[in-house]
């Protein structure tokens, strides 16, 4: 669990991958500066990783921004990617 950052809980910088797996990972609460997220990839060379049967709905709550996720360029579920704008 990563909860309360004042910035984002995972910020991937550039050529950067994270990988999170495991029913209860969560990433919550963060941002509470108002300038963070809870998942956020800074260029489009990062990637994050969620490991079946995770989704960012079920990782990503209650974090600062829009959903708190800020433009997450490739989330790969399932080995799918799906592209967020």
């Amino acid at each position: 669990m990563i909860t309360e950052c004042g910035g984002s809980g995972i910020l991937c910088y550039e050529n950067a991958l994270v990988e999170l797996e495991g029913n209860q990972t969560k990433v919550e609460w963060n941002g509470t500066r108002g300038g963070g997220f809870g998942l956020c990839t800074y260029f489009s060379s990062s990637r994050i990783h969620l490991l079946f049967p995770l989704t960012k709905e079920s990782v990503s709550t209650d974090n600062g921004g829009i959903m708190g996720i800020m433009v997450v360029l490739w989330v790969v579920v399932l080995k799918q990617s799906i592209r967020f704008e």
